[in-house]
């Protein structure tokens, strides 16, 4: 945000403040103490200091020093006074809220930020989300996170990377894995169970009654496993996405096993 000419933030720059606080760049932000006490623990242990009276009594001449940068006080003091949200448009913009919001014992911000993280464009990074409601609990966003991390190799070495370079634990990463492995095998189960697919019973072909091969019928599950891992999130896998696959277009395609019907394929069996 722009500063005026004076270095002071213009959305917080009303005289009738009472505190002066001044960011890492140099940005002076003028609040109401009244705002910091009810906000922020951090604050309102620092007002009941005997040397905060003297504070207000010369505003700008003894500011209030803070380690964060312009655009990262901006956020805390936009959302503790109301004015607005946040404009999240990077996950490294978040966490540096977050980070700040937690230093200063400000619970306002992480309340808002925990619905943000889990919306376009921030939640197109799910691993790093992920990451992130873990390390603040937030449940329902872990959830949300997971299933948009199905779409993700988690043993791809870009991934790995990601990983060893975030704030995620070995514990935390390994029932991300785990999750992704339950809901492959989950598939799997059902993909060969005899009850709900009657072609892994190999029935003979209705035609000439000969045993049918099993290569088309396990095409078909790959083909149906690749789909569903791209697919994470309980949309319907229809005959039609199978056959816009080129391995999906075999299965209808390849001729019978049986030597008495050599030209038949899936399609007229």
């Amino acid at each position: 945000m722009d500063a005026t000419l004076n270095g002071s933030n213009p959305m917080f720059a009303d005289e009738a403040a009472d505190i002066a606080l001044l960011s890492k760049d140099n940005m002076t932000f003028r609040m109401c103490s009244n705002v910091l006490w009810t906000t922020s623990g951090w604050f309102r242990t620092l007002l009941t200091l005997p040397q905060a009276a003297t504070r207000t009594e010369s505003v700008d001449q003894s500011p209030i020093h803070l380690d964060e940068p312009s655009d990262v006080v901006t956020g805390l003091f936009e959302t503790i006074s109301g004015i607005g949200l946040p404009k999240l448009d990077t996950l490294e913009y978040a966490e540096a809220l977050l980070n700040a919001a937690e230093k200063y014992d400000m619970p306002g911000p992480p309340a808002i930020i925990r619905k943000l993280v889990t919306q376009p464009p921030l939640i197109l990074q799910p691993l790093r989300v992920y990451a992130i409601a873990v390390h603040w609990g937030w449940h329902e966003e872990i959830k949300i996170a997971t299933s948009h991390t199905l779409t993700l190799d988690l043993c791809n070495p870009d991934i790995l990377k990601q990983v060893q370079g975030s704030s995620l634990s070995a514990t935390s990463f390994s029932r991300l894995l785990a999750i992704h492995h339950t809901r492959r095998t989950s598939i799997q189960r059902c993909l060969t169970d005899n009850g709900v697919f009657t072609a892994n019973s190999s029935p003979p072909c209705r035609k000439c009654q000969a045993s049918n091969s099993h290569e088309a019928w396990r095409t078909f599950k790959i083909t149906c496993m690749q789909e569903a891992e791209s697919r994470p999130f309980g949309e319907k896998l229809t005959i039609s996405d199978i056959l816009e696959r080129p391995r999906g277009l075999f299965l209808w395609s390849t001729p019978l096993s049986g030597p008495n019907d050599p030209g038949s394929t899936r399609n007229d069996a």
